[in-house]
């Protein structure tokens, strides 16, 4: 959803790391983490690429989120279906919730 937010001027790789290695030479301007659960986070801040070297101690958008309206359909194109098999069993299509009001 965060990549159907973006203007089509840019360009946008997706890797997850539990069907594929992260790729830490990549050249980018931007990395957004995000992680599914709370089991995950100690993971998500070790791979982080934050500028002084240090987290904030709280990052709080929700006085500052968008309409909801603004963000258009997700970019299914992005998922790579062929890496997601159980048992060779082709996987369904991935959908994201979200937490919280709106």
């Amino acid at each position: 959803m965060f990549a159907a937010a973006l203007p089509d001027y840019v360009e946008i790789s997706f890797t997850d790391e539990n069907v594929q290695p992260l790729d830490f030479d990549e050249d980018c301007d931007l990395v957004a983490i995000s992680m599914m659960l709370s089991t995950q986070v100690k993971r998500g801040w070790s791979v982080a690429d934050w500028k002084d070297g240090h987290l904030q101690k709280v990052y709080n958008f929700m006085p500052n989120q968008p309409p909801v309206e603004s963000i258009g359909p997700a970019k299914r194109d992005l998922y790579k279906k062929e890496l997601y098999n159980h048992k060779g069993v082709q996987m369904v299509d991935l959908f994201h919730l979200r937490r919280g009001i709106f």
